[in-house]
């Protein structure tokens, strides 16, 4: 509170995209990407791996690659896996999920949050200017298509007028 007594106001607010508006296919990118990679390219050096398929949990990712910039999380994950050179494999992982990860966009594997809309709706209607960022190059290709989607009256009237992305 300030010294006058007052509550200070808030002129907008900032909202992350993946993550927290969007549920992003990253995770399916990272665990499908290395298990075609250990069944192709990388066959010969699987064996010389801990890495199994039923391994790449939710809980791992969760602890060794979510938030970490694309290519520490690769690194971070070979690692973990025991894999023989992780700072070369990493640059060739990183690059495969790039690709799985705007293929699985263009399909549609993502979805946005219910209820973080629904705030974000509540934060515009509340006369706030609001605006959308990521650390993700992938964020321009996902919120536009998610709002395609069939949503309620009062999001399709409020969705995306003023902000920014």
């Amino acid at each position: 509170m300030r010294a006058s007594g007052r509550q200070p106001r808030f002129a907008g607010a900032i909202f992350d995209v993946d993550g927290v508006l969007v549920d992003s296919p990253h995770e399916s990118a990272w665990r499908e990407s290395l298990q075609q990679l250990m069944e192709s390219e990388w066959r010969d050096l699987a064996p010389r791996t801990s890495y199994a398929p039923d391994r790449f949990t939710h809980d791992f990712y969760q602890e060794v690659m979510a938030g970490k910039p694309r290519l520490a999380g690769a690194r971070a994950a070979l690692e973990r896996f025991g894999v023989p050179d992780p700072e070369r494999h990493a640059v060739r992982y990183a690059e495969h999920k790039q690709q799985r990860v705007v293929e699985l966009i263009a399909a549609g594997e993502f979805r946005a949050y219910p209820d973080a809309l629904r705030f974000l709706l509540a934060t515009k209607h509340a006369g706030l200017r609001i605006a959308c960022a990521s650390s993700s190059r992938n964020t321009s290709r996902t919120p536009r298509r998610a709002w395609r989607r069939p949503r309620p009256a009062a999001w399709r009237r409020w969705a995306w007028r003023g902000t920014r992305t």
